[in-house]
């Protein structure tokens, strides 16, 4: 290849397991959730932005 071809990142993501010993709990829409990963994205203006992922606690174990 002899020319340079110029790349676009239309999206860029990081999926982080959450090791079980640093696990915590949150409520959300009234339901407890054990949260287990968090999502790292860079967004197409350069700011990041963080969510994170779990499971209902309730029947769990």
């Amino acid at each position: 290849m002899t020319g340079r071809v110029a790349l676009t990142v239309s999206a860029l993501a990081i999926n982080v397991t959450v090791p079980e010993d640093l696990h915590w709990t949150d409520t959300r829409r009234g339901e407890e959730f054990t949260l287990t990963t968090v999502t790292i994205r860079l967004l197409p203006d350069g700011h990041l932005a963080a969510k994170a992922y779990g499971r209902p606690t309730a029947g769990l174990g």
